[in-house]
């Protein structure tokens, strides 16, 4: 990972889309106060052949009285571990976010108190469409300019973990200069599709990229660390895509090849009946060229200690936005940021100090999870603008007890020290801001 390079489980539940209504009278019900919240933020995902494990559209569940799925429903919201939206809402204001309402986890709590009553269907409303900003960009665009997939499906691996991550070379070869303005993740086998990070490999690391593809037999080969590419985005379900604002693109330069790290959730599957997939990403090309061009940078913190048997190792660092960049003529737009640990990470923070000015909270997840990690935007209106007196500070937070070890082929490993570094048993400490930049500085 460059530190500054011009670039970058099963715990489904209760997933996420966005919008919906709630009750809060002591008498609430499925039909009338639940229902309309499930039908606009979860079934996404918990619906037939759906991510989530559990199918919240079956009516024929109801027969005799309330579904095995709402006692764990309303247990995981009280829990807040569902829906899957980690940002902390005393921090910047995040577009198309997809947490509850304070007034919706109400809703849950009083119809567990009502025994998870179904109501009569008579009293369902369906919820008002949502309007989702990036949708909406999407909406005026039309069909995609092209999609990236691999040349041949991929069989996931399910035999000796519940996990397979899976780096998997797109098709497509940028013969020329693009200019990108939204891409959306389609994942094939939606039932698998844990999570995903996009990254684009530049003309001079595509002949590594290659070797390590034609060492594995397979489509694709075997990854968990970041690669040493500039990340795109990272996607989880229920996400949108990215879906750029006016005059506003990303830079593919000529040669580069688009990879796709793919998290294949496997957990209680017959390996004999586990699929192929052929996930893939749909591109729209931006005619011409904008005006402004995003960029995604890492700032990582790679000294990290993280010593055995410790529950609360905290690390800190700061990021110059002069020594970064150097004296900046014009302040320098954050449309967006991400996080990044890895699973003995707790809780990951990133905020703004600037002369003269209060600190200004840009990232804060306090209950960090690897599986639901992505790409952050902040509303158009509402970019933090940095300048050559920014400073950058982040905090990212462990626990490396007994009790919090990853598990290895069905066994917890036993703790011990751990640094920086790309493999499961490795952390890291990093996050990424999405700027904007003119886009001639991005060319030449």
């Amino acid at each position: 990972m460059k530190p500054v390079a011009a670039a970058v489980s099963f715990v489904t539940l209760l997933s996420a889309c966005s919008g919906g209504g709630a009750g809060s009278a002591p008498d609430v019900t499925f039909q009338r106060d639940i229902r309309p919240i499930v039908e606009s933020r979860c079934v996404a995902c918990h619906q037939a052949g759906g991510v989530a494990p559990l199918d919240f559209t079956d009516a024929a569940a109801w027969a005799d009285g309330a579904p095995t799925w709402a006692a764990a429903a309303t247990g995981a919201v009280a829990a807040g571990s569902m829906p899957p939206w980690m940002p902390s809402g005393d921090c910047k204001e995040i577009e198309d976010a997809r947490g509850l309402t304070a007034d919706e986890k109400q809703a849950f709590a009083d119809w567990a108190a009502n025994d998870h009553a179904a109501g009569d269907q008579a009293d369902f409303v369906s919820p008002d469409p949502v309007t989702h900003i990036m949708e909406g960009r999407k909406a005026q665009w039309g069909e995609p300019s092209f999609e990236l997939s691999s040349p041949d499906p991929y069989q996931i691996q399910a035999n000796d973990r519940p996990d397979d991550y899976r780096c998997i070379v797109m098709d497509h070869d940028f013969t020329q200069d693009t200019w990108i303005r939204g891409a959306e993740v389609r994942p094939d086998q939606k039932a698998y599709v844990h999570h995903l990070i996009l990254y684009q490999f530049d003309s001079t690391q595509v002949e590594q990229l290659q070797a390590d593809d034609a060492a594995d037999p397979d489509v694709g080969y075997p990854c968990f660390g970041n690669p040493d590419a500039q990340t795109i985005m990272a996607w989880a379900p229920g996400q949108n895509g990215e879906f750029l604002p006016d005059d506003t693109a990303r830079f593919v330069s000529a040669g580069s090849k688009w990879v796709i790290q793919v998290h294949y959730n496997t957990l209680g599957r017959d390996p004999a009946t586990v699929p192929m997939d052929h996930t893939s990403v749909a591109i729209w090309e931006f005619d011409g060229t904008p005006s402004q061009a995003v960029l995604t940078i890492p700032f990582p913190k790679m000294d990290i200690q993280i010593p055995s048997g410790d529950p609360h190792v905290v690390q800190k660092d700061k990021f110059s936005v002069r020594q970064a960049f150097g004296e900046l003529p014009i302040d320098l737009p954050v449309m967006g940021v991400m996080g990044h640990m890895h699973q003995l990470g707790t809780a990951i923070s990133l905020k703004a100090s600037q002369t003269g000015l209060d600190d200004t909270c840009l990232l804060d997840i306090p209950k960090w999870d690897f599986n639901w990690q992505q790409t952050y935007y902040y509303p158009e209106d509402a970019w933090f603008m940095a300048n050559s007196d920014t400073t950058l500070h982040m905090t990212c937070e462990y626990d490396n007890s007994a009790a919090n070890q990853i598990v290895v082929n069905g066994v917890a490993r036993d703790p011990q020290d751990v640094a920086w570094g790309e493999n499961t048993t490795d952390e890291m400490c990093l996050t990424y801001a999405l700027v904007v930049l003119p886009s001639v500085a991005v060319t030449n």
